[in-house]
């Protein structure tokens, strides 16, 4: 990312900003991936374990589910096109990168529930995802 940008919470603020720094990430990038829909699977099934986990957890997890199911309906506006990224292909990486620390998973969701709650354009899907690369 360009190391002149001031770091924001105004997903705005990096429109135009992310694209490079994705596009290198990507093409120096080896690893298989899982496809969108599998991963979403897959936190699903986090989600039910960390509810059972945690009981206290079913709220914050039901507006996860909806987040996610937001991402997964809608998926025209999955597409950044400012960045040219696109959510589909985010999510299975940063879900690789999250997925084997619960600490941070709980950090992730938080930012899954940010994008319904503020601010579910493509910018904002794009942004609160990539913060975890």
């Amino acid at each position: 990312m360009n190391p002149n940008i001031q770091l924001s919470i105004n997903t705005h603020d990096y429109d135009g900003h992310l694209k490079d720094y994705y596009k290198t990430l990507v093409s120096n990038d080896n690893n298989e991936y899982e496809s969108f829909e599998k991963v979403l699977d897959l936190i699903f099934s986090d989600l039910k374990n960390l509810r059972s986990k945690y009981p206290l957890f079913k709220n914050a997890s039901n507006r996860i589910l909806s987040s996610l199911k937001l991402l997964d309906s809608d998926r025209k506006n999955n597409y950044d096109p400012i960045n040219d990224i696109r959510v589909e292909d985010l999510l299975p990486r940063v879900w690789n990168k999250v997925s084997n620390d619960e600490s941070i998973r709980f950090v992730f969701y938080e930012q899954v529930i940010d994008i319904l709650e503020k601010g579910s354009c493509s910018q904002g899907r794009v942004t609160r995802l990539i913060q975890f690369l």
